[in-house]
């Protein structure tokens, strides 16, 4: 029995090859990710997470030195260094006007907690405790008293 090689075996094989290709090149790349988290340079993170609608009785429970656990899984830990409040405000439609407005929210407050953590930083991320952190991510906090969900509005870093 002989058998003939046609059109569609062959694209079998380069389907094959293809996938295997690209499998070895995931794995690759996930491998200088790890390595990346790993050997990054050790810095310093400066973060500003905002915890929106507050009440004005919450704004005077975060205190400067207080430890805090950022992040669901994998805790983050950092030192309040600051701690500021704004009025909250909300986007709302002007129909008389037409067109949107920002309205001051009454009773509620925007609070600003800015912490630092030891971290690492690569070319790819900013991580605190192998957790990479990015603006605008949402993140649980907790600290002695308060606890909340709030967005990362500011990320920076300085050297060791």
């Amino acid at each position: 029995m002989k058998v003939k090689f046609n059109v569609i075996d062959a694209l079998i094989v380069l389907l094959i090859l293809a996938v295997a290709a690209v499998g070895i090149y995931m794995l690759a790349d996930r491998g200088n990710k790890d390595a990346a988290g790993q050997t990054g340079k050790a810095v310093y993170v400066d973060m500003m997470l905002e915890l929106s609608a507050r009440d004005e009785a919450f704004t005077q429970i975060p205190k400067v030195g207080d430890a805090v656990s950022v992040g669901e899984k994998e805790k983050m830990e950092a030192v309040v260094t600051s701690v500021e409040s704004v009025p909250a405000q909300s986007f709302g439609y002007d129909i008389l006007k037409g067109g949107a407005a920002m309205n001051e929210v009454p009773g509620k407050f925007d609070v600003r907690i800015y912490m630092r953590a030891e971290g690492t930083e690569s070319n790819k991320s900013v991580e605190v405790n192998k957790t990479a952190i990015h603006v605008g991510e949402q993140f649980a906090a907790f600290g002695k008293d308060w606890a909340g969900f709030g967005t990362m509005l500011a990320v920076d870093t300085q050297e060791r």
